[in-house]
């Protein structure tokens, strides 16, 4: 089994087990690698079929390194993938130029802000700045942005300062296999 069929039947599973009126979400990271298979769509399709999850909760996570190959062929890939419903999110994204580019030119629902910027925060103004202005960007364009990283009570209250909606990182939790992470989903639930 593919590791997008495992996390969609677990959310599936979760879903049922410790059910919350907020939709839950699996986020999946695509590889230059998967960005190049012509099936990708098919395998995805076939994830959700098997998962009982709503399209709308699988996010693919790309990084711009997987968009930068045969653009037109990641177009028309990435149009495929948006007409399954899924999500789209630009991973790692740093605010250069190029990412700029990428931000506006494919149609992504959430902008991963990377790691080493976040790190940085609050005590960099240079990395402030940056982050100002991808969050500034992102809203004029419609995307939602997800601050990486995040470790710090300090980090949390500046990402949130700049009005930043989500962010991951272990302040709120290192990695956890299936059981732990439905232990604390049933604490979130209860």
């Amino acid at each position: 089994m593919r590791p997008a069929e495992v996390a969609t039947r677990q959310l599936g599973e979760w879903n049922v087990r410790c059910p919350t009126s907020t939709p839950r979400w699996v986020s999946i990271n695509l590889s230059a690698l998967d960005m190049r298979r012509p099936d990708l769509p098919d395998w995805v399709s076939g994830a959700l079929a098997g998962s009982r999850i709503d399209p709308a909760c699988m996010v693919l996570e790309i990084t711009e390194a997987a968009l930068i190959e045969d653009e037109d062929q990641t177009v028309r890939r990435l149009e495929r993938l948006r007409s399954l419903g899924v999500g789209l999110a630009l991973d790692d994204f740093v605010g250069a130029k190029a990412s700029l580019t990428f931000m506006r030119k494919f149609s992504f629902d959430l902008v991963k802000i990377d790691h080493g910027l976040v790190a940085q925060l609050p005590q960099s103004e240079e990395a402030s700045s940056v982050m100002r202005n991808i969050q500034e960007v992102a809203t004029k364009v419609g995307f939602t942005c997800v601050a990486e990283g995040i470790e710090r009570e300090d980090q949390l209250e500046a990402v949130r300062e700049m009005g930043c909606e989500l962010g991951q990182g272990y302040l709120f939790s290192r990695p956890a296999d299936a059981a732990a992470s439905e232990t604390i989903l049933a604490e979130d639930t209860a």
